[in-house]
């Protein structure tokens, strides 16, 4: 527990000392992955052929999130919702998508939050380090 302290502590004074609001971001979302990774919370690898990929999702739209679905951009439809229970605001989920996307493939994602509003993300690029940060910005 001291060690999640001490990380966290680190964290916040460098994140402080970011260039921009998008640096922050970028650091947060690397820490959290980390912190997932050290306490054993990450789905199995990219490289895992079975498992296909992995996204971690972070809520930042000040709405509880209750569906996401992804699907291939340019298909017509979206795959069934891959979010087993409630994503809060300020929260983190790995969820997998349910199919299997080509490494650099296009892709897009949407969310539904507890009101009934969607949120959405298009032209996506599947790679190593796939992690959506959901903002009020990407209300449909």
């Amino acid at each position: 527990m001291l060690k999640k302290i001490s990380f966290f502590f680190f964290l916040t004074l460098f994140t402080f000392g970011a260039a921009s609001s998008q640096d922050s971001n970028l650091l947060l979302d690397g820490a959290a992955r980390l912190l997932d990774a050290a306490e054993g919370r990450l789905a199995p690898s990219d490289a895992d052929s079975n498992s296909g990929y992995s996204f971690l999702i972070i809520n930042n739209t000040g709405f509880t999130i209750r569906e996401i679905y992804f699907r291939s951009t340019g298909d017509a439809g979206w795959g069934a919702n891959v979010l087993g229970s409630p994503l809060h605001q300020g929260r983190r989920a790995t969820v997998r998508p349910g199919q299997l996307f080509d490494l650099a493939s296009q892709y897009s994602i949407r969310m539904k939050d507890s009101g009934g509003d969607f949120y959405s993300k298009h032209n996506l690029i599947v790679g190593n380090r796939n992690i959506i940060t959901m903002e009020i910005k990407d209300l449909e």
